[in-house]
């Protein structure tokens, strides 16, 4: 379930479920933290590591 926009996150949603082994009762939490830890590494790094696509 995409709810319409695509997620900033360097993996893909599904990937980062089949890694932590969570399904989709756990979706909500799994976007927060990966979208979260994205934009963490994206700080750390002190750049954007990916390019968001208007549209």
């Amino acid at each position: 379930m995409e709810h319409g926009q695509p997620l900033h996150t360097l993996i893909s949603l599904a990937d980062f479920k089949a890694v932590l082994g969570v399904d989709d009762r756990e979706d909500a939490l799994s976007r927060f933290c990966l979208i979260t830890a994205t934009y963490t590494i994206e700080q750390y790094c002190k750049r954007r590591l990916l390019r968001k696509k208007a549209g």
